[in-house]
């Protein structure tokens, strides 16, 4: 197999691994637009707020979701960011390919780069979403990291902490969804210049 086959492949891949999160349930429940968190209390009495809850994909459609978006961001999988890269700045395409890779991979890395607009300090730190996607996927769904499991575990015993920024969590995912159908589209661009 020569390099413009790998290369083939590898955008064929990326290409099949989006399909499956854009037709997720996951994509589909956050395309309907039901997400979002209600947060209950009771002003007359002064109550604390006595009830949470996160609307949206549930647990079981967010660990589905991650378990496939993880080829996205592990270096060891063709089909990470990383190695997209590495093929749109080699010289088997033309720069006009890298130039709009870059763009959109840039502004997913700001997007991660920034904190929400809701601002979640915790112990003095403004979280970004990049460490707010990292502790959840690191440190509650899957390939556990101590510190994360640790810091993951510190949120979920905070309500109303907890189910707010799972939502911000839920929410950066589809986020990210759009940047990577937004490769996938280039990928269909490249695969054709690549065939011909």
């Amino acid at each position: 197999m020569n390099e413009k086959e790998k290369a083939i492949k590898s955008l064929e891949l990326f290409n099949e691994k989006a399909d499956e999160l854009l037709s997720s349930t996951f994509a589909k429940k956050m395309m309907e637009g039901e997400t979002g968190v209600n947060l209950h209390w009771n002003w007359e009495t002064e109550e604390e707020i006595t009830n949470f809850e996160r609307k949206g994909p549930d647990t079981e459609n967010i660990k589905a979701f991650v378990l496939d978006y993880r080829f996205f961001i592990q270096n060891n999988d063709k089909t990470s960011f990383g190695n997209m890269k590495k093929l749109y700045s080699s010289n088997l395409l033309s720069a006009k390919f890298e130039s709009r890779f870059d763009s959109g991979r840039d502004a997913l890395n700001n997007y991660l780069d920034t904190h929400s607009g809701f601002q979640f300090d915790y112990n003095g730190e403004i979280l970004t979403r990049r460490k707010i996607i990292d502790t959840f996927i690191f440190g509650g769904l899957s390939h556990f990291n101590e510190d994360k499991e640790k810091l993951f575990k510190e949120w979920r015993s905070i309500p109303p902490f907890f189910p707010m920024i799972q939502n911000e969590f839920v929410y950066s995912l589809a986020k990210i969804l759009d940047v990577i159908a937004f490769v996938k589209d280039l990928n269909l661009e490249a695969i054709e210049e690549l065939k011909k």
